[in-house]
């Protein structure tokens, strides 16, 4: 199952390499609490971002004009467990949320990424949620917009979730 994973993502950065002269023009994101960074692109602003220290919590959301949204959450909890599986119970904790399927994505000196496709039925929305172990804290990308993702669509989100590094 990896080694599939791993060969259908090389073959969308080789796609998407090989289908652009040009760099994509991104900026790089810092967690809040500047342990890690990932690069963003250009076409996404901030639109809000909310701390809840009570909670050990914090959410930043990005839009484009397209409406595809980028969802970054933190959660400094050292007792979450971070796996396929646990992801699975979670999405499962949704009866709206249909999975499609599940992968991961090993980033050399960050860890695991644990990620799935989803079909939102309560939205009506398609989604890449992933989610990632740093230390105590608990990192969760979503990546959403209305229609299916296309082949290029999913390569350039794979492409955007290798930048992920440790700072």
């Amino acid at each position: 199952m990896r080694k599939i994973s791993v060969a259908a993502v090389l073959m969308m950065l080789f796609v998407l390499l090989s289908g652009c002269g040009e760099k994509a023009e991104v900026f790089t994101y810092k967690g809040l609490d500047g342990d890690w960074s990932i690069q963003i692109p250009n076409t996404f602003e901030k639109t809000n971002e909310e701390k809840n220290d009570q909670l050990n919590m914090s959410l930043t959301i990005f839009q484009d004009d397209q409406g595809r949204m980028i969802n970054i959450g933190e959660i400094l909890d050292p007792t979450i467990e971070v796996n396929e599986e646990a992801l699975k119970e979670e999405i499962a904790l949704d009866s709206y949320l249909i999975l499609e399927r599940t992968e991961t994505i090993d980033i050399k000196g960050v860890g695991t990424l644990y990620g799935a496709l989803l079909e939102d039925h309560s939205t009506e929305q398609f989604m890449f949620y992933y989610k990632l172990k740093l230390e105590d804290k608990v990192v969760t990308f979503i990546i959403q917009q209305k229609k299916e993702f296309t082949f290029e669509e999913e390569a350039k989100v794979k492409s955007m979730m290798t930048t992920l590094k440790k700072l």
